[in-house]
């Protein structure tokens, strides 16, 4: 059975979604695509969400010899509660919230957020905010195996 972000990757690919090559991603370790709304500042939880990590910029000591990643994201969601993707202690095993090595140091990860969340959150509830984490994997328990901090994308619309 092929894993959610194989077959998303496959509709990025149908749909010609840029890959890594088209993004400018230049000194930035972290870009989201697509990038944020000047006008609106925020994302649509039913459309697709990529999330790009140059692993090259690193510079964490804890960080530099991992060859794998995984994102964890939280989901606020306009019943005021907060939701997980999945569950942190074990993410080492959830292999669908593994980032993919694009080329050498460049990985991404593609999903939509009302798919990954749409078993977690209730039906009639709209998801608010997204806060992400990128981490290396095996997860050392710590922010030290943590890329940057929280990276944080609102859905107003929603």
């Amino acid at each position: 059975m092929l894993c959610l972000n194989t077959i998303f990757s496959l509709y990025l690919s149908f749909f010609q979604i840029p890959v890594i090559d088209s993004l400018p991603l230049g000194d930035r370790k972290v870009v989201a695509y697509p990038s944020i709304s000047l006008e609106s500042n925020s994302y649509l939880s039913d459309e697709p969400f990529i999330l790009y990590y140059n692993h090259l910029l690193e510079k964490k000591s804890s960080l530099k010899d991992k060859t794998d990643f995984a994102v964890f994201i939280r989901a606020e969601a306009g019943d005021g509660l907060t939701y997980r993707s999945t569950n942190l202690l074990s993410i080492k095993d959830a292999i669908e919230f593994f980032m993919t090595e694009e080329k050498s140091g460049i990985y991404r990860y593609a999903f939509i957020p009302d798919i990954v969340f749409g078993n977690i959150v209730p039906k009639d509830t709209k998801i608010k905010k997204m806060e992400i984490s990128i981490l290396g994997i095996p997860y050392c328990g710590n922010q030290s195996c943590q890329v940057d901090g929280l990276f944080v994308y609102t859905f107003p619309c929603n």
